[in-house]
């Protein structure tokens, strides 16, 4: 679930090793974004304030918690994000279409996997 939409990752599914991988995709020169924490909290429970880079466990955690408070907790998507996240098996990568000298998209792609 996910087609780039505010407060929704581009893309998730599971790879051949069961790791289920979310994607951020980026064409031609666009930059990673961030968002205001809504709904983000640290090992405490304390809400964690500010703002989170698209590539951070704070970004991702709080898409996560964006999805429950949308879906509920018992929504099969959701169920599939808290599970893969308790048993470290994520993978966060972000996916470039780089621009060729004209404008155009190149037909290659650039796959990063971030550090969390």
């Amino acid at each position: 679930m996910g087609n780039g939409k505010q407060g929704e990752f581009d893309m998730a599914f599971w790879d051949d090793d069961g790791n289920l991988v979310i994607v951020e995709a980026k064409g031609g020169n666009s930059q990673l974004g961030s968002r205001q924490l809504k709904y983000a909290t640290d090992e405490t429970g304390e809400r964690i304030q500010g703002r989170a880079q698209q590539g951070t466990q704070e970004y991702m955690d709080d898409i996560i918690a964006n999805y429950e408070a949308k879906l509920g907790k018992d929504h099969p998507f959701v169920e599939e994000l808290l599970e893969a996240k308790k048993d470290g098996e994520i993978k966060y990568v972000s996916v470039r279409q780089p621009l060729k000298k004209d404008g155009s998209l190149k037909n290659d792609y650039v796959v990063n996997e971030f550090k969390l």
